[in-house]
């Protein structure tokens, strides 16, 4: 297959006609090393008289040849990286208020952070922790009484403690009570909530007061002791206990 009388070399790296030339004649093409096969490799290119194949790619300019998601044209996605390789990171897309939560209790904490409408692990739509180095203590946690610890992040240890608190502005009457109680404000209500509890913390109910007498029910809460705590413009008014039979 190599002797003089051969007219034309073919693409294989060999003088086929012993001219002493090695593909003359022949088409060459530059190729670029494509390690993630996206379609795009990157420089420094090859002048190849055949296609390599799998591994490389006549398109250059990708800026990152380990990841497949990355390269010319590509999608932007929200994953803190370029992958359109354009300069830019997840630009164009959704952004969404954020603030860190260090501590994956679903509540965040800290200044207000943009990002994409998928934000990495991390990360809450609130900022409504009071503590987000501890996974135990975050709004509605359930509060242990006395132990010096605010869990449910609403400025109190435990409910136990707060019974002290004086009952200066509200009453009930019936208490204890079979089925509904009244419970009496004086001076004024506007802005005042009350927010039935369990004793150990756990919000079961929340009640907007809008004159100064309001009818409490009993629905869906069985014999026991519970907790009506008091607010006006979230500033803590009264803490009073709620028997039931």
């Amino acid at each position: 297959l190599i002797n003089p009388g051969i007219a034309d070399n073919t693409c294989d790296n060999i003088d086929n006609n012993c001219n002493g030339q090695t593909d003359e004649g022949v088409t060459f093409m530059t190729y670029y090393t494509d390690q993630d096969n996206d379609g795009y490799g990157i420089d420094p290119g090859q002048l190849l008289c055949s296609d390599p194949g799998a591994g490389y790619s006549m398109l250059s300019e990708d800026c990152n040849d380990n990841d497949s998601t990355t390269y010319p044209t590509a999608l932007e996605i929200c994953d803190s990286l370029d992958n359109n390789c354009n300069g830019q990171i997840d630009e164009d897309l959704f952004l969404a208020l954020y603030y860190a939560d260090s501590d994956s209790d679903g509540f965040g904490a800290g200044p207000e952070i943009f990002l994409c409408a998928t934000p990495p692990e991390g990360f809450s739509m609130n900022n409504e922790d009071c503590n987000d180095n501890d996974s135990l203590i975050y709004p509605n946690a359930p509060d242990i009484p006395s132990n010096g610890i605010d869990e449910n992040c609403d400025g109190i240890d435990g409910y136990l403690s707060i019974i002290e608190i004086q009952e200066e502005f509200v009453s009930l009457q019936p208490n204890p009570s079979a089925d509904f109680t009244i419970l009496s404000c004086t001076g004024a209500t506007e802005g005042m909530i009350i927010t039935i509890l369990s004793m150990n913390g756990e919000i079961l109910r929340t009640i907007s007061i809008t004159g100064n007498q309001t009818t409490l029910n009993r629905e869906g809460l069985s014999s026991g002791i519970y907790l009506l705590k008091v607010t006006r413009d979230g500033e803590l008014n009264s803490v009073i206990r709620w028997s039931l039979y």
